[in-house]
């Protein structure tokens, strides 16, 4: 917000979202309670609250304000959009006080409600969630308090029940006399509301980022900020308000992505857990206990965030003055868990609705080969914008609708006489946003008076990069050139301009959709941003039983071979350990990267083998799951293609420390003998027996006399095996007769 700036008043219709039908908890539902937290500072003059409703079905219900004798009563056709303005009365303001302002909806249908918090320059919104997916234990994710008092991190509740008991833990001091550290309780009936306001000042003990809130009930959770600078003390702030998941639903994998227009982002990461580690892009960058964060104030790239344990992410656009790109004051969205993402959803870019705009007719010139151009100019959005497309359809451009109904084809004609004035446009074209100086005349008196405001509005789509080709926006693909691989994940990101409007977008797999835009022109200090959508369920907590595994990744080197290691699925720890159990008598050194215990891939460099020998690898993640790979030359050649990477599939059922046994068959096709290796560390004998599935005996080693200790090799053709699961025993005795360990181990054989 910028407090000397008057703006254009913008109204945000943001994302509405149908959920894929295996959705088993998701923000469709009957019944809500949802309020409005103090924005900016309090005042009533340009202040607006409103929910949007929708549906696929046809539906009526109401919304209710108790505290003020609100009723307004909604009806819907399949997809349409019910409009309900509330008494901005009901604004939650201050600190520590309980109010019966929530806002109740009921439908008799499934809907979607979203809801809607503008005064000018200030604007922000949220994804309602329904009474039944809502929990009993939050943790505020706020922002920097600032020096103003009015300027504050603030956390606002709302009972669904009667008689629910709440209990709040600060992690900072509250207006009203809570400090940093205590604990109390407040109670509420069904419909009343509680906010809580940090304090202003900049010590680090204003921010209630942390603070631990559980009821007896379900209740409704409200978090951001009155307004924020980000980073502070970088001009211009903004409202901050998300309404939160539960704690239950939270995950730990999530991907960020760069805002088109933006230099940066800031992202905040919250725990909730004891000693739970965080990486951004593989690199280990804090260890957390509950309601501790780790925060980065300028992230200028894709991003991944992984940790071991569940937490609440959240991505913020910069102020305008943080970077040389002065779009955009803040705002705040949450990041959906990769658990959490959907295979189809349905939204609305927010629109430019400002009544006091008029109609201009514009002339614009040195447009080449007009014929095959079409010039696309908004009466609703005023001048600002220019877009030029080659046809109406054109996916590679991804400007296909913009409403033409609003349009006039003879509208560049009517531009002829009248005062000529110079304005500057956004001008879009094979992606790429320049700028450029064009004539406008005004050619009507009843026009003269018109606005030089609107938007640009971006999605950013985050997909598993194997099902890029299956992803349809409005029925249309889009360029796989227009996605980017997020370092060594299996995902990848796009940022797509879009028109506004309706939109939908699905895939074959599930994956995340943020909608963001920025203002242009006389409103280039306000922004909005929102996840279109997520599923909100309750996520089991599984043991990692996944084993690591690994791949072989491009390399134009002569003599070396790049290898991924990789352990980053939904339950996965992380790598734990790497080592080269046998490279053909150390023939093949292998170079390994200094990495954090738990990173979710792991690059490292192999000396290509030659023909006569292989690498033998051993890949433990942090739950000591374990993988054992063969990286073996083929046929001729130099080059990656030529080597196989062949999971070797051991399961050890024991292990001594002294007498470790490895097991590594070979497939058959690369015509070598299976070896198993122990090491013993004293002079012994040792025998060993090869079982098959049925017990029956394939093949034993006599007594065998070991005089030296160290690294030792049992050898078996390969054509005794046929595919199958094996049983190994091997038994050590020492020289004297007195000691003895035995060793177990199952191996699969795969020809």
């Amino acid at each position: 917000m910028q407090n000397l700036r008057i703006l254009i008043l913008v109204i945000l219709l943001f994302p509405f979202v149908w959920l894929d039908a295996s959705a088993q908890s998701d923000n469709r539902g009957k019944d809500f309670w949802v309020c409005f937290p103090q924005n900016a500072k309090y005042e009533s003059a340009g202040l607006r609250f409103r929910l949007y409703i929708t549906s696929e079905f046809s539906s009526k219900g109401s919304v209710t304000i108790s505290g003020l004798g609100f009723v307004k009563k909604f009806q819907l056709a399949p997809n349409a959009i019910a409009t309900i303005d509330l008494d901005t009365s009901c604004q939650i303001v201050g600190s520590n006080a309980v109010v019966p302002f929530g806002v109740h909806v009921v439908s008799d249908n499934p809907v979607a409600v979203y809801g809607l918090s503008n005064r000018k320059a200030s604007t922000d919104s949220y994804v309602a969630y329904p009474t039944n997916v809502l929990g009993t234990e939050y943790r505020v994710l706020g922002y920097h308090s600032l020096g103003d008092d009015a300027f504050t991190t603030q956390a606002t509740i709302v009972a669904s029940e009667d008689n629910t008991e709440v209990s709040i833990s600060l992690t900072g001091n509250v207006k009203m006399g809570k400090h940093n550290g205590e604990s109390y309780s407040i109670h509420l009936n069904k419909g009343d509301a509680y906010q809580m306001q940090g304090t202003s000042g900049t010590d680090g003990k204003n921010d209630l980022t942390g603070t631990l809130v559980t009821s007896n009930n379900p209740i409704a959770f409200f978090t951001g900020h009155t307004c924020a600078e980000v980073p502070p003390p970088v001009e211009f702030c903004d409202m901050l308000l998300e309404q939160e998941p539960p704690i239950n639903t939270w995950g730990k994998q999530f991907f960020l992505s760069k805002m088109t227009g933006k230099a940066d982002y800031a992202l905040r990461v919250l725990a909730n857990e004891n000693d739970t580690k965080v990486f951004l892009n593989n690199a280990q960058v804090a260890i957390l206990n509950p309601g501790a964060y780790y925060e980065n104030n300028r992230v200028s790239d894709n991003a991944v965030v992984t940790t071991d344990k569940p937490v609440l992410v959240a991505q913020y656009a910069r102020s305008a003055n943080a970077d040389s790109v002065k779009i955009g004051d803040p705002f705040m969205t949450l990041i959906a868990p990769t658990e959490q993402f959907l295979s189809a959803y349905t939204f609305v870019t927010p629109i430019k609705d400002d009544p006091s705009s008029k109609s201009v007719s514009i002339f614009q010139q040195d447009i080449a080969d007009p014929s095959t151009h079409h010039v696309v100019i908004s009466d609703s959005l005023g001048i600002s914008h220019l877009f030029i497309q080659k046809n109406l359809v054109d996916t590679a451009k991804l400007i296909h609708s913009f409403m033409i109904s609003k349009f006039r084809k003879d509208a560049i004609a009517h531009a002829r006489a009248g005062e000529h004035k110079a304005f500057k446009f956004v001008k879009n074209s094979e992606g790429q946003i320049f700028e450029f100086e064009a004539e406008a005349e005004d050619t009507n008196p009843e026009v003269s008076n018109f606005s030089r405001g609107g938007w640009q509005h971006f999605i950013n789509i985050i997909i598993p990069t194997n099902s890029i080709q299956s992803i349809r926006l409005d029925s249309f693909s889009i360029p796989a050139n227009k996605f980017t691989a997020v370092g060594l994940t299996t995902y990848s990101i796009a940022q797509v301009e879009i028109p506004y409007g309706s939109h939908s977008i699905s895939a074959d797999r599930p994956f995340g959709l943020y909608s963001y835009g920025f203002g242009l022109g006389g409103e280039n200090f306000d922004s909005y941003g929102n996840i279109a959508g997520q599923r909100v369920m309750r996520i089991a907590r599984n043991a990692d039983t996944s084993k690591p595994t690994l791949e072989i990744a491009p390399s134009t080197s002569a003599d070396q071979i790049n290898l991924i290691a990789r352990d980053d699925r939904i339950d996965d720890l992380g790598i734990g350990k790497i080592s080269v159990t046998d490279s053909s008598h150390k023939a093949n050194p292998v170079t390994f990267p200094t990495f954090e215990v738990g990173a979710p891939q792991v690059t490292f460099s192999v000396a290509k083998p030659t023909q006569a020998n292989c690498v033998y690898l051993k890949i433990q993640d942090f739950a000591k799951n374990t993988t054992y790979y063969a990286l073996c030359p083929t046929s001729g050649g130099n080059n990656s293609d030529s080597y196989s990477l062949q999971p070797m599939l051991v399961e050890q059922s024991s292990e001594h420390s002294a007498y470790p046994v490895s097991i590594y068959p070979v497939p058959a096709t690369f015509g070598q003998p299976i070896r198993i290796a122990f090491t013993n560390n004293i002079p012994e004998i040792v025998s060993a027996i090869v079982l098959d599935e049925e017990g029956q005996i394939v093949t034993e080693l006599q007594r065998k006399q070991m005089t030296q200790p160290g690294n030792h090799w049992l050898v078996y053709h390969s054509e005794k095996f046929s595919t199958g699961s094996y049983f190994l025993r091997l038994t050590a005795y020492s020289l004297d007769g007195s000691t003895s360990y035995q060793q177990d181990a199952r191996f699969i054989v795969i020809h």
